[in-house]
């Protein structure tokens, strides 16, 4: 990805110099592939994953992937990887050096389509069982002592906890709502 691309332009990427890079913390972590992207962009990335199964599945991922590139990948080298509920990290001696921005990607609200998700998403889904606390995630991010707070949404659902967001970058199938930070 680039920085002008949608979770680019989400982060506020594009309006950095290229030298400069974010310290994101991803709040919902899952399988982890936005949080490579980020890492892919150049961001110091701090996963957290409160699903001991996910966790130690995406810490072993991460393992490989630093194992294999033999400490070279600046992106795997640039990923710290936590099990615990995002309120600890925010509370925590990880987040005294502060972060730019807070994303998450709360599970995605019951579809009434009757295709079926992809089968990493379904088995994901099958592991944390339903999830619904978003809002409350969301919260706990806006008040957080950060500059910017990022959701992913599906392209149609409704606001997280119909709270408006500043703005919203929007692809085919989603968007990524964003909310300024308590810093901002």
């Amino acid at each position: 990805p680039t920085r002008n691309e949608p979770l680019g332009r989400a982060l506020g990427l594009h309006r950095m110099a290229n030298d400069q890079n974010l310290r994101v913390l991803d709040g919902t972590a899952g399988w982890g592939r936005d949080m490579l992207a980020m890492a892919g962009l150049g961001c110091q990335v701090v996963a957290v994953e409160r699903n001991p199964i996910v966790a130690c599945l995406l810490k072993h991922a991460h393992h490989r992937l630093l194992e294999d590139s033999y400490g070279t990948d600046e992106e795997a080298a640039s990923i710290e990887i936590l099990h615990q509920p995002i309120e600890e990290t925010l509370m925590g001696p990880i987040s005294d050096t502060g972060f730019d921005c807070i994303y998450l990607d709360p599970m995605a609200p019951a579809s009434t389509s009757t295709a079926k998700p992809r089968r990493d998403m379904e088995l994901l889904q099958t592991l944390l069982g339903p999830q619904d606390d978003g809002e409350e995630l969301l919260q706990i991010a806006l008040k957080a002592s950060t500059r910017r707070v990022v959701v992913k949404r599906p392209h149609k659902s409704p606001f997280l906890g119909d709270i408006t967001p500043r703005s919203s970058v929007k692809t085919d199938r989603m968007r990524f709502d964003i909310y300024p930070g308590a810093l901002e």
